[in-house]
């Protein structure tokens, strides 16, 4: 892509409109990156400020939020893009759109601000440095979104206020994903001491089921229905449910750090990371089978995977990462 920039999140509304956002360092500063695919030509959309960019979300080509380590939140509207409002000195972490308005921002010391259609409400649950770091956000609605993060708590929020609903463990929360309000995952990182396995948590509508597992730490979920769901970490952690229980798979053998996982079924799901002994790319496939290595031409360190069908995905990561799988 000729793009140098360390790529950190990605999202799109379609095959032809896809953002991906990170940084860029000169000198000792970071720069915030914002780049646009439309199909066939990446365009640089950056805004000139200092910062780096970590969550996007949005409900449409005209409805794009970015935000990021300088505690700022850009809005794209199809043809411009403004620093809608600063949340002071907090990093923002992650970003869920519902829709237009309805949308999240979740980041650093609990810092929670709320986009209702008209103006930005600042809802966040801490403002000490000992409050926990949010990670994560997702909703089923604007009246039920969860958010989860440092020392294992997991907040939601009713439309009014958020509350505490679990805390599952005294340790970090890295993903959350659900297919509705009564099935929904969170992941976190093992523990040191005997037992305390990579977080695994499901919300079934009433209680938070304990699915731990194995040793290692869980750094994303998805799922393409409530008996296929996935789990990746580190380790070469690779889990699936089936709808009763979490079982090991077996990717391909080096042993790999990784980081997200998405798909679009049962027979078509990918896993990205870096192998522990060197930086080289690993990109894995399951084809509802066996998991495989995808071979790319380049080399890649690759952060997290999305995509807009079954062959038009893409793999973003650090040191210009960009691997865009096509339609074909």
């Amino acid at each position: 892509s000729g793009i140098s920039s360390n790529n950190l999140g990605i999202w799109g509304s379609g095959p032809t409109n896809v953002y991906i956002v990170g940084y860029t360092v000169f000198g000792i500063f970071p720069f915030n990156s914002i780049q646009h695919f439309d199909g066939s030509t990446w365009t640089n959309h950056t805004p000139n400020t200092q910062t780096w960019f970590r969550g996007i979300g949005g409900s449409s080509s005209s409805d794009v939020y970015v935000a990021g380590l300088a505690g700022d939140i850009f809005h794209y509207d199809g043809n411009t893009w403004e620093n809608i409002i600063g949340a002071g000195s907090k990093s923002l972490n992650a970003i869920w759109a519902g829709g237009p308005n309805n949308v999240f921002v979740v980041g650093e010391d609990g810092a929670i601000f709320m986009y209702n259609g008209s103006s930005w409400v600042d809802q966040s649950v801490g403002s000490d440095p000992a409050d926990p770091d949010l990670n994560a956000v997702w909703g089923s609605a604007a009246t039920n979104v969860y958010a989860a993060g440092e020392g294992g708590v997991v907040y939601n929020y009713d439309g009014t206020t958020w509350s505490v609903v679990t805390s599952v463990a005294p340790r970090d929360l890295f993903d959350i994903w659900g297919l509705s309000a009564n099935d929904l995952y969170v992941v976190g990182a093992a523990g040191l001491g005997v037992g305390e396995n990579g977080i695994i948590r499901h919300y079934n509508g009433t209680i938070w089921e304990n699915m731990d597992v194995g040793p290692n730490t869980i750094y994303g979920v998805w799922g393409s229905g409530p008996n296929n769901v996935f789990v990746v970490g580190y380790a070469n952690t690779i889990m699936r449910y089936n709808g009763s229980v979490f079982t090991a798979m077996t990717p391909p053998t080096v042993s790999t750090w990784y980081q997200a996982v998405w798909g679009t079924a049962a027979n078509n799901v990918y896993a990205v990371g870096w192998p522990d002994n060197n930086l080289s790319e690993w990109i894995v496939r399951y084809n509802g089978v066996e998991w495989r290595k995808v071979d790319v031409d380049v080399s890649v360190l690759p952060y997290n995977v999305w995509g807009a069908g079954t062959r038009d995905f893409f793999v973003v990561g650090v040191a210009g990462t960009i691997v865009h799988y096509g339609r074909k």
